[in-house]
């Protein structure tokens, strides 16, 4: 119960440690397990007894806000790309999330995602790669990029709803760029679903830039959706990513935070 409150992005609730009886090592990795560190820490820093776990507390919490800095110029980079493309396109989950619903650090995006037709693939390809990205997978250990073989781009790209990672290194900090072209797993043989979702995008600016993302209850769907999906998918249970709170927070930040009244009403 304590790691739900704990998740609470909209509950200024502070909370007392010494009121519950519990591991405090156990506590300390299900908020970092839940992604919920950012959220956790306004909420119960100032009773971390514990000298060193409060140490580490906040130095996750500050390597949140310096992470959640780069993923907006990053983002801001991204968005001044897909400026002048001629194909619709809308960025998924954090772009929005991290930039305009959560406190700074209270969320962290590994990447961006953006939705596009199937048949744009080749076009963003190609703008992706002109501008110095590589397709492939990120050495964290050694800060390089390992570039994808083509058995495996033609893999990802014939048997899943999207392809390798589009990768690029600024400043020495990773930009990573998922391309998907289905809103399941599996490439989607009618592409009307994703031209509809396309089709009501809406603008948000960002720095002085702005990019595209799903209408307001596309949105949300979609999150319910992709939610769904990774619930159910085996590789995710098997590694006990499924059911992360901070999914659901990104639900529950949504819906009370950006959508109207009129909204919840319909």
């Amino acid at each position: 119960m304590l790691l739900y409150k704990l998740s609470d992005e909209m509950s200024d609730e502070k909370i007392n440690l010494a009121d519950y009886e519990m591991d405090l090592d156990k506590l300390f990795c299900g908020i970092i397990k839940n992604k919920i560190v950012g959220i956790a820490y306004d909420k119960i820093i100032d009773t971390f007894n514990n000298k060193e776990l409060r140490k580490a507390f906040i130095s996750l919490y500050e390597k949140n806000i310096q992470d959640t800095e780069i993923f907006c110029a990053n983002l801001v980079y991204l968005s001044r790309l897909l400026s002048g493309c001629k194909f619709k396109y809308a960025l998924l989950k954090g772009a929005f999330l991290t930039t305009q619903l959560y406190k700074k650090g209270h969320r962290t995006s590994n990447d961006i995602d953006i939705l596009i037709n199937k048949d744009d693939i080749t076009e963003l390809q190609e703008l992706l790669k002109n501008n110095g990205f590589v397709q492939g997978k990120y050495d964290l250990i050694n800060n390089v990029i390992i570039p994808a073989s083509r058995k495996e781009i033609i893999n990802s790209r014939m048997n899943y709803g999207e392809t390798i990672p589009f990768i690029k290194l600024i400043s020495g900090n990773m930009l990573e760029v998922d391309i998907n072209f289905s809103v399941d797993y599996k490439p989607s043989e009618d592409s009307g679903i994703v031209s509809e979702l396309l089709n009501h995008s809406i603008k948000i600016p960002v720095g002085d830039a702005y990019f595209y993302t799903l209408d307001s209850t596309e949105f949300l769907i979609h999150l319910c959706c992709h939610l769904y999906k990774e619930a159910t998918t085996y590789n995710w249970v098997k590694t006990q990513r499924d059911l992360m709170l901070y999914k659901f927070s990104d639900i529950n930040v949504f819906l009370r935070k950006f959508a109207s009244s009129d909204f919840l009403k319909s």
